[in-house]
């Protein structure tokens, strides 16, 4: 008998940090991942191959966030010790900046401008050309984490240890919508493609899906045995992605939103979740220090296939007697 649950089964593998990834970012084509890391780097990968892309970025102190721009052209990435700070392709720093810790980074599908979430309660968004504020928002009671525009760019959702998650209109610079519900932090959030639903993660081991108007639950997604760190829903709109602290991958139906299957499995908790511009693909984060890109469906016979191949041999009869089993002869 055999567990068919995907260990292995990621298409490609990203290994070389010295320790956890809290965050993993698709480069604006999908031909790069850059990685974030307690190790104090920020490294670059090629997608497909898992090989790095140039030197890491050595920072020094814990990397809570990286993203890429949209156009795939800088990186904004913030660190445990209060750094901020923006970087073009050649690793030249555009601007930076010095305060609260930032924990949460994104940039809007424009590429104009820098959402972050702060240790101070705050979120700020900044100019993408100079770092300039040009909102700050208030109204949370505890640290804010991740952040997330919408497709269109105009609203943004922040996540908090408040156990909220608030929706900004960033045109008319107000809160409309405040998604209250679950028992614990709220770690993650993520759009649907037409706006008119958000899917958030919790440390109450559960992920939830909100009408972004009313701030009514619409379900919650069960089935996680850990903290719910990371939500993501896929571009086409068909899907949505959680990980967790179970150190899996798990992907649920947009329609139903019953699980649909766990389509990867870390060796520790799972920090980030992302999927590829086409839906097909998921990129993951995590505590074992490396990143993942996974189908977003299993492939069982080619795990089934993996599977035999770690067959070698049948035991010897000393060994048979060592774990007390039958003797392989008559």
């Amino acid at each position: 008998m055999w567990d068919l649950r995907p260990h292995g089964a990621e298409t490609t593998l990203v290994d070389g940090h010295d320790g956890p990834v809290n965050e993993a970012s698709w480069s604006g084509d999908g031909s790069r991942v850059a990685t974030a890391s307690d190790d104090g780097n920020v490294r670059i990968w090629d997608a497909v191959t898992g090989t790095p892309v140039g030197p890491a970025v050595r920072l020094g102190d814990r990397v809570w966030s990286v993203a890429c721009s949209p156009h795939g052209d800088r990186l904004a990435l913030s660190t445990n010790d209060g750094l901020f700070r923006v970087m073009d392709g050649t690793g030249h720093t555009r601007f930076e900046q010095r305060g609260e810790v930032v924990e949460g980074v994104a940039w809007s599908p424009d590429g104009r401008r820098i959402a972050t979430g702060g240790h101070d309660g705050a979120v700020r968004i900044l100019s993408a050309q100079d770092g300039t504020e040009l909102m700050k928002f208030e109204d949370h009671q505890d640290w804010v984490g991740r952040t997330t525009w919408s497709p269109s760019g105009r609203l943004l959702a922040s996540c908090s240890d408040d156990r909220t998650c608030r929706l900004w209109d960033t045109n008319d610079s107000r809160q409309f919508t405040v998604l209250r519900g679950h028992d614990n932090y709220v770690e993650d959030a993520a759009w649907s493609p037409d706006e008119a639903r958000v899917a958030t993660a919790s440390g109450d081991w559960t992920a939830a899906v909100w009408d972004a108007v009313t701030g009514r639950r619409i379900d919650v997604l069960k089935g996680h045995e850990g903290r719910v760190r990371a939500v993501a829903w896929s571009p086409d709109g068909r899907h949505v992605a959680t990980g967790s602290d179970d150190r899996t991958v798990r992907v649920w139906s947009a329609a139903t939103f019953e699980e649909a299957g766990v389509v990867g499995v870390h060796q520790d908790k799972v920090t980030s979740v992302a999927w590829s511009r086409d839906s097909t693909q998921l990129l993951t984060g995590s505590a074992d220090g490396t990143a993942r890109v996974w189908p977003a469906e299993p492939d069982y016979d080619r795990l089934e296939a993996f599977a035999r191949r770690r067959v070698f041999r049948t035991l010897t009869e000393e060994e048979r007697r060592h774990h007390m089993l039958p003797l392989d002869h008559p």
